[in-house]
């Protein structure tokens, strides 16, 4: 079964997709840390205003990150997920892409994916004493027709928020601080996955002139490096 987009679905994610063409542009001449330094109110996307967990999406900045906002962990990350985060919220949203991983990886019906992510991030809610909230597609940060992200922040500051900071571009964002390596790599690997998708940028968009980024975020450069 084929999951491709129709093509005005395509147009919405093209347009958003040109609409972060000037930024870059900049990014790919002179490299994230330089285009980031002029940016004058970068130090905004390192406040952290909220203590949820959302899913690693573009579509929903803000928070800490997880894909499908922890549900495709096993038990022991997502309870060592949870103690270093400590949130007092979980969300989910319409059309995760990570909620359709969980689904195909535990022979579900992929078409009622949200359903259970829904259901999945109201259960951790409840077990845990946390608030639960479902992100509408009409208030999310991109198309619902699918991704149009060409970055992925692997974020080891746990604060990191592009949307709090005007001129950086959107991203799905790895709360590294929180996850252990083995499992952020995979993350990492998701977002890929899923921006080379049918539901996200695929070969037509992202090529060797215009990569998709992998931008690791730290609060010192020894960190950096690491």
């Amino acid at each position: 079964m084929s999951h491709e987009q129709p093509e005005n679905d395509r147009e919405m994610i093209e347009k958003s997709y040109h609409a972060e063409d000037a930024a870059y542009q900049s990014i790919y001449r002179d490299g994230v840390d330089a285009y980031a330094k002029t940016l004058p109110h970068l130090a905004q996307a390192f406040e952290l205003n909220k203590k949820c967990v959302s899913c690693m999406d573009e579509g929903t900045p803000g928070g800490v990150h997880a894909a499908g906002s922890g549900m495709l962990m096993n038990d022991a990350e997502l309870e060592e997920y949870f103690a270093a985060a400590s949130p007092d919220e979980i969300t989910s949203h319409e059309g995760c892409g990570a909620a359709r991983l969980y689904a195909a990886a535990h022979g579900l019906d992929i078409e009622r994916s949200d359903q259970y992510a829904q259901e999945w991030a109201k259960h951790e809610a409840d077990k845990r004493g946390l608030t639960y909230r479902h992100i509408a597609a009409p208030n999310m940060k991109r198309p619902s027709e699918g991704h149009f992200a060409r970055t992925c922040y692997y974020d080891t500051t746990g604060t990191f928020n592009w949307d709090a900071a005007e001129g950086l571009t959107a991203g799905f964002v790895v709360s590294r601080k929180y996850m252990t390596p083995e499992y952020s790599l995979r993350e990492a690997s998701v977002a890929m996955d899923i921006a080379f998708g049918d539901h996200g940028l695929g070969g037509k968009l992202l090529s060797r002139e215009k990569p998709f980024l992998l931008v690791a975020i730290a609060e010192d450069t020894k960190r950096l490096a690491e």
